[in-house]
């Protein structure tokens, strides 16, 4: 979505991620991937929890379907970097309306698993 932002914004909407680790971290990550959006953390994974992000199984971290998509990044140029903190938390993404209402929510299926941008565009009103 980095490579997109500019149509979030331009929609009025606010962009962060928010991640496991330390801010340090976070930190790290944001300047080597170039991200234009505040990175959060969250150290006890409460925000994974309430939003329901479940724990993958080894299966959804490095099955076959990781690996293709790992493969793609690889040759596209996008390296990945070793898991720093718990590798079977899966993510997701959730649109949040100015009421504090969830408007939008993906969970991923696999470690490697994001939702289409153009969807996650389409709920941002």
């Amino acid at each position: 979505m980095s490579g997109r932002y500019n149509e979030f914004t331009s929609r009025g909407a606010g962009v962060a991620a928010i991640g496991m680790g330390v801010p340090e971290m976070a930190a790290d990550f944001r300047e080597k991937q170039d991200v234009p959006f505040p990175l959060l953390v969250d150290r006890t994974k409460e925000t994974y929890r309430a939003l329901d992000m479940t724990r993958g199984t080894l299966w959804q971290v490095i099955g076959p379907r990781v690996w293709l998509r790992f493969a793609k990044g690889i040759l596209s140029g996008h390296g990945v970097d070793k898991p720093k903190q718990d590798p079977l938390q899966m993510g997701g993404v959730v649109v949040v309306d100015k009421g504090g209402d969830i408007i939008y929510s993906f969970r991923s299926s696999d470690s490697s698993e994001n939702p289409p941008v153009d969807e996650v565009l389409a709920a941002v009103r």
